[in-house]
């Protein structure tokens, strides 16, 4: 995950996932009933996937699941259902009355998961299933609590930049997440800062548990400087993403671990 652009989010309120109940009903589809569905997400999708930030304030922790019924009736209801990393069914999270015109309608819920989960939506005529739609995913990114630059230590010939972050991340994936071993990269430019990250020399701390759901991490990155022009450096930092195994950050693989990565695109994401 891109640790950079979760500390730039600046994430720090609580958050869960809406409460599941009940089994997904049996599914059954009405020919003359149709019904769409999408997330609407703060922070822009990589690779097409949408994700919110764990704990994230400011509009970034929750998701917009919303869509359109066609061919509905005064009376028709909307469930949301959803089917969190780990869970084996779907299970209702909320219901909707419509508010049909001309047999279509539009549906909205707004909804903070904790980790990646896939969203459907139905709509009833009583207890009958009239349609279901397709699956929205909606992943989970790791997020700051708060991060700190010290201030730089130099020689002549070499600066230490340090970093004290406080992440948060769910219970049910600290283990996973805080045994990973984390990548620094660092564009140092003589005097303009490159294009590119390149990995760099450096270390990280042992991660330092505050709580159940938040732990610390100290990264210092030893940069190298000119002696006859002014350095320059920006710096990030990253772990590779393993959510099909926990459930956290985005599926596949960002370039975290690759030797170099484009500022751009690493600023945005890595993992």
């Amino acid at each position: 995950m891109s640790r950079i652009w979760g500390r730039v989010a600046a994430l720090a309120a609580a958050g869960g996932l809406i409460a599941a109940s009940g089994a997904i009903p049996a599914e059954a589809t009405t020919a003359s009933y149709s019904i769409t569905i999408a997330a609407k997400v703060k922070a822009p999708p990589v690779t097409k996937d949408k994700f919110v930030l764990y704990k994230g304030i400011n509009g970034f922790g929750t998701a917009t699941i919303h869509g359109q019924v066609s061919g509905a009736i005064t009376g028709d209801v909307v469930t949301l259902l959803a089917k969190p990393f780990g869970a084996k069914r779907f299970a209702s999270v909320g219901t909707a009355d419509l508010t049909v015109t001309n047999g279509s309608a539009p549906y909205s819920f707004t909804v903070r998961p904790t980790r990646a989960t896939a969203y459907r939506a139905q709509v009833k005529t009583g207890t009958q299933v009239d349609a279901t739609s397709t699956t929205q995913t909606v992943y989970v990114l790791l997020s700051a609590a708060k991060y700190k630059f010290l201030p730089n230590k130099c020689s002549r010939t070499s600066c230490t930049s340090t970093l004290k972050a406080w992440l948060n991340v769910p219970a049910a994936a600290y283990k996973s997440e805080t045994t990973k071993h984390t990548y620094l990269y660092a564009a140092v430019g003589h005097p303009r800062i490159p294009s590119v990250y390149t990995l760099s020399r450096g270390t990280v701390s042992k991660p330092r548990k505050i709580s159940a759901t938040r732990f610390e991490l100290t990264l210092r990155w030893h940069i190298k400087v000119s002696t006859t022009r002014r350095t320059s450096w920006r710096v990030n930092f990253c772990e590779k993403d393993t959510e099909s195994r926990d459930g956290m950050n985005l599926p596949g693989h960002h370039g975290c671990g690759n030797r170099t990565v484009s500022v751009k695109r690493a600023d945005k994401y890595i993992g």
